[in-house]
């Protein structure tokens, strides 16, 4: 996912993509701790908004990096059961 397909607005966070077969999705999420993350992997450096940081570079970004992998993950399991409340 690209920086260019999320929007923060305060606690809201907005991700407009295209999904499966083309079909363009808005998913749109108000939680002041994901709003935080989304916006601490928009700061990192590059086009994608979650993405990999070499083991080259400094130990403590690989940390950092862990831990927004690790968040990520929570990230990417709300937006799924978004997705699965929003079908219902």
């Amino acid at each position: 996912m690209r920086n260019k397909h999320v929007e923060i607005d305060g606690s809201t966070v907005t991700f407009r993509f295209r999904g499966k077969s083309g079909v363009k999705q808005s998913v749109d999420i108000t939680d002041r701790r994901i709003a935080k993350i989304v916006q601490r992997c928009e700061d990192l450096p590059g086009y994608d908004l979650f993405q990999y940081v070499e083991k080259a570079q400094q130990e403590d970004e690989i940390d950092e990096l862990e831990t927004l992998r690790n968040e990520e993950t929570a990230l990417l399991q709300v937006l799924q059961r978004q997705a699965e409340v929003a079908k219902a």
